[in-house]
């Protein structure tokens, strides 16, 4: 995670028919260089007698500038901010822009073709819809949604300037057949077309991922999620000659090439792979390679090869590491703005207990002592069952203040002709003034150091009061009083609370572990605050009778009282594709002993550690982890097995008494056959 390690990118929204791009922009963290994304570029070409060496390199590195930024635009697509509910995850893939029909004829359009792909007839023609056995996402780099810098380029592309895409359909944003995408994928296999109905889960891959051969017909990849293909001009293959003109677009073979493995094969060969053959399969040849000099067509024998196509690809196994660098960003930043003064103020929150298996969203409440263990979160999205989820980090705030005077009486005409008026505070006293219970779209509370609170609130009601008198007078305390049955006036009554505290008294934090309904609470009580400088309370009335509504303000006296807040709920806030994706069966959390929340007198469970070591260095605040998929063969755990209470059959190769003393693998471990775990400091 460099200093340099940041992409700015567009955001996108899922519109009816197609992506279109959202105002602003959001930082897509960990674009990698090439040599850290892995999968290296490979060119392939032909070089002409008459194309200089010059012309060459310069053509061969604007098309590897292309294919780069075309793959560093697909994993900032695929990683970027997304919303709520189904069809929204981390880690979909924009459908290509495919040859499509429409009223106004055949055309590319530089746009993704909504959910629709490439059937596997008429050279690409119809596209199919949803779940299809036959479905081939197969088309052109939408430029449109994911813009290149290709320069000026033909409508129909006759030079061959705009890459083509491939993506299995696995990740096709509109597919929802692979109905859940995480670090467990890794594990899946494809053994034939499956698209399971919701709410069950794949165990399964439903489509195959794609295959990437080279010139010998070794398979390079069969792992792949997406290919990227610049064309190159039109030129005779061996099975067929390309046309292309300004005034029609060409069927994908009119752009994608094919050849016979191996190179030069007559009666040996292994197969012919066909770029544009919508069969998943893919060919990649380095530029300037010649026909072998022992090619069995002794024709051929020495001769630049017929193919063109420069091929880039993303496996599954690199794209899956890029997601979880994004989740751990995600959960660190989480966690992060709970103790930021410039955001919540609050501190950072205790871990969920690694008791049992990590089975269930219910294992990931936080508990006070936990410093270890799983990763606490709530879902940023209400839910009608859980986990129900809360916009904001803090769910409720309740507040008392003892000792405060009444405030002063304020006059409203209710009605005229003759002239009443009631004195609407009436119905505040000073229980009911220093007192309420504020719901979370209106409050807020943070701490500026343990002893300093400062919280403002509201609270609305909709009483029906009954006045028993009322005053002919504004001064509302002469006049006649109304006879025979009271009146009734229908009010809505909005007390906002401001409070900014500093405690001189005892002062005690208690705090109370969460469920999976409630985030975990932090209650401030203080025997004798001192305000600053005052409780302020402002009422907003709005009487069925008055127009416009009457306001009104009282400021207490509140040097010197006793203030408790309760029920200052929080914990880190993730976005619903962590949940509905399961990345949190395998996120865990570590905290520093030093930095457990205030005022740090609880224990905890990180035995005699008083620091967080990472790699042999103390870390100062904490840890995201992720564990990463299962591994099959490890020394101390032959077969990892979830969901586990082992914690060897999620991070290795530690001993459990490493995580129980807060000691965990330096940050950038190599991951190998026998060791996965993904760990970003919270910083």
């Amino acid at each position: 995670y460099g200093s340099g390690d940041t992409l700015i990118m567009d955001t996108y929204r899922k519109d009816s028919n197609r992506f279109v791009k959202s105002d602003g922009f959001v930082l897509i963290l960990l674009i990698l260089t090439l040599l850290a994304i892995g999968g290296a570029i490979v060119f392939t070409g032909i070089v002409g007698s008459s194309l200089s060496r010059e012309r060459f390199d310069a053509e061969a590195s604007a098309t590897s500038d292309v294919l780069l930024q075309a793959k560093l635009s697909l994993l900032g697509y695929a990683a970027r901010v997304t919303d709520g509910g189904n069809g929204y995850r981390l880690g979909n893939l924009p459908t290509p822009d495919i040859l499509n029909t429409a009223a106004t004829g055949i055309l590319y359009d530089g746009v993704s073709d909504s959910n629709k792909c490439l059937g596997s007839a008429g050279g690409g023609l119809p596209g199919v819809i949803g779940g299809n056995a036959n479905k081939r996402c197969l088309g052109k780099f939408p430029t449109k949604d994911l813009p290149l810098a290709l320069g000026i380029t033909d409508a129909h592309d006759p030079a061959g300037k705009v890459p083509w895409l491939a993506i299995s359909p696995n990740l096709d944003f509109w597919d929802s057949c692979l109905n859940i995408v995480n670090s467990e994928v890794l594990n899946f296999a494809f053994t034939g077309f499956g698209c399971p109905t919701l709410p069950t889960l794949s165990t399964s891959l439903p489509y195959p991922w794609l295959t990437v051969y080279d010139k010998t017909g070794i398979v390079l990849s069969s792992r792949v999620v997406a290919v990227m293909i610049m064309p190159g001009p039109a030129i005779a293959t061996e099975t067929l000659s390309q046309v292309r003109t300004p005034s029609a677009p060409g069927l994908p073979a009119d752009y994608l090439d094919s050849i016979a493995l191996p190179l030069g094969c007559t009666s040996s060969c292994v197969k012919t792979i066909d770029n544009a053959g919508l069969a998943n399969e893919f060919v990649s040849i380095p530029a300037g390679t010649l026909y072998p000099s022992d090619a069995e067509d002794t024709v051929k024998r020495g001769q630049p090869i017929k193919f063109n196509d420069v091929v880039v690809y993303i496996t599954i196994d690199e794209f899956i590491a890029f997601l979880e660098k994004r989740v751990l960003k995600e959960m660190a930043s989480a966690a992060k703005e709970l103790s930021d003064p410039a955001k919540k103020n609050i501190g950072f929150p205790w871990a969920a207990p690694y008791t049992s298996a990590p089975d269930s969203y219910a294992k990931f409440a936080s508990a006070p002592g936990n410093v270890t263990g799983l990763f606490p979160f709530f879902v940023g999205v209400a839910a009608s069952t859980p986990p129900l989820g809360y916009p904001s980090y803090q769910t409720d705030l309740n507040w008392t203040i003892s000792g405060l005077s009444n405030p002063s009486k304020t006059c409203v005409q209710v009605q005229s002709g003759p002239n009443r008026w009631i004195n609407t505070r009436e119905g505040i006293t000073s229980v009911v003034a220093a007192s309420g219970a504020s719901p979370l779209a209106t409050t807020s509370c943070t701490w500026k150091g343990l002893g300093v609170l400062s919280c403002t609130g509201t609270i609305t009601s909709n009483p029906t009061l009954t006045f028993q008198h009322f005053s002919s007078l504004s001064r509302c305390n002469a006049g006649t009083p109304v006879s025979g049955s009271p009146p009734t006036y229908t009010r809505t009554r909005t007390i906002a609370l401001s409070m900014e505290a500093t405690c001189s008294g005892t002062l005690t934090n208690s705090y109370l572990a969460a469920s999976d309904t409630q985030p975990q609470s932090w209650s401030w009580n203080c025997t004798s605050a001192q305000a600053l400088p005052a409780f302020t309370v402002d009422v907003l009335e709005d009487f069925a009778t008055t127009t416009p509504p009457t306001t009104g303000s009282a400021t207490f006296n509140g040097g010197g009282r006793p203030v408790t807040v309760t029920n200052m709920r929080y914990q880190p806030l993730m976005p619903y594709w962590f949940y509905q994706n399961e990345w949190y069966k395998t996120a865990f959390y570590a905290l520093s002993p030093a930095r457990r929340p205030p005022p740090g007198l609880i224990p905890h469970n990180c035995g005699a550690a008083t620091t967080l070591t990472v790699g042999g260095t103390s870390l100062d605040n904490g840890l995201t982890i992720l564990a990463g998929s299962r591994l099959p063969n490890l020394p101390a755990v032959p077969a990892q097995a979830r969901p586990s209470p082992n914690i060897l059959h999620y991070m290795e190769p530690n001993a459990p008494t490493d995580f129980a003393n807060c000691i965990f693998k330096g940050i950038g471990t190599p991951i190998t056959p026998i060791y996965n775990d993904r760990l970003l400091p919270i910083q």
